[in-house]
C-alpha cells in the first residue's frame, strides 16, 4: 500500500457564499475552478485541489485555514491589494507597511480573508543560507537516501572528489535546494529528462528516490507520457520498462 505522502493532497475549507467565493478564488486569487456541484466548489492550485464545502454558516476560524508559499511576498501582497484585498494586522506582531510579519526564522508571512471569513495566508521561505556543500548534501540525502549517499561517499577517491563536490554544490545545492519548485515537481522533471536522454542508470536511481519526494507512480506515468509526446515513443517505452522493473524490485524488498 502506498503511503499518503505519495498520494494526491486535497485541501478543505467551507463557504456559505459560493458565488462570492467562486469569484474571489477564481478572479482575485487566480485559481482554476474545475468543478461545481450542489455540495462544493473545487479549485486547482498548481496541481493541488482545494475543495470549498457548501454550508449554511462558516464558523470564525481559530487559525489560518489555507496558505500559499510565494517567491516574492511583497509583489504578491501588492498585486492582491490592487484587487481590493485587505491584509490583516494583529496586536503584538511587528508587521511592515504591507502587513507582512517577519518571524525570527527569516520567513515572511501575511494574512487576509476570503468572502466567508476563512483566514488565508501568503508566506515567503527564509533565504537559503549556509555552506553550499552542506546544504546540497542535506538535500541529496533527503532525496536519494542515506544508504545511497553513504555508498557514493565511500567509493569516492581523490580522482573524482572535485567532480563529486561539483555535483553536490551545483545540482543539489544550486538546483534541487531552490524553493521555487517542490521536490515532487523536481523529481518529475528529472525523471522526464533522464528518460528522454536515455540515462537509464540514473533513471532507475531517481525512480527509487521518488519514494522520498512524493512523486507517485501516477505522477511518473504522466511524466513518461510527456516523454512519449516530446522525446519519442521508444524513449518512453524503455522508461516504462525500467519503471516497472524498479517498482517490482522495490515491492519485493519491502
Amino acid at each position: 500500500m502506498a503511503t499518503l505522502g505519495q498520494s494526491s493532497f486535497v485541501g478543505f475549507a467551507m463557504t456559505a457564499q459560493p458565488e462570492a467565493a467562486a469569484a474571489f478564488y477564481r478572479d482575485i486569487l487566480g485559481l482554476r475552478l474545475v468543478e461545481e456541484s450542489e455540495y462544493a466548489l473545487v479549485f486547482d492550485s498548481r496541481g493541488v485541489r482545494l475543495r470549498l464545502q457548501k454550508v449554511d454558516e462558516v464558523p470564525e476560524p481559530a487559525a489560518t485555514t489555507i496558505g500559499w508559499e510565494v517567491d516574492d511576498i511583497e509583489s504578491a501582497v501588492k498585486a492582491l491589494c490592487e484587487k481590493g484585498v485587505v491584509f490583516e494586522r494583529f496586536a503584538g506582531l511587528e508587521q511592515d507597511d504591507l502587513g507582512v510579519w517577519s518571524p525570527p526564522s527569516g520567513a515572511r508571512v501575511a494574512w487576509f480573508r476570503d468572502p466567508d471569513g476563512n483566514r488565508l495566508s501568503l508566506s515567503e521561505a527564509p533565504p537559503i543560507q549556509g555552506d553550499p556543500y552542506d546544504r546540497g548534501m542535506a538535500t541529496r540525502r533527503a532525496v536519494l537516501g542515506d544508504a545511497h549517499v553513504d555508498a557514493a561517499e565511500e567509493s569516492k577517491t581523490p580522482f573524482d572528489a572535485d567532480f563529486q563536490r561539483f555535483i553536490v554544490e551545483t545540482a543539489w545545492a544550486g538546483v534541487w535546494s531552490r524553493p521555487n519548485l517542490t521536490r515532487r515537481e523536481r523529481s518529475m522533471i528529472t525523471l522526464a529528462l533522464l528518460a528522454g536522454l536515455g540515462h537509464h542508470a540514473e533513471l532507475a536511481l531517481h525512480l527509487r528516490a521518488a519514494a522520498n519526494t512524493g512523486a507517485s507512480p501516477d505522477d511518473v506515468r504522466e511524466a513518461f507520457l510527456h516523454v512519449a509526446a516530446y522525446a519519442g515513443v521508444p524513449a518512453a517505452n524503455r522508461a516504462f520498462q525500467i519503471a516497472k522493473a524498479t517498482y517490482k524490485a522495490m515491492e519485493a524488498a519491502s
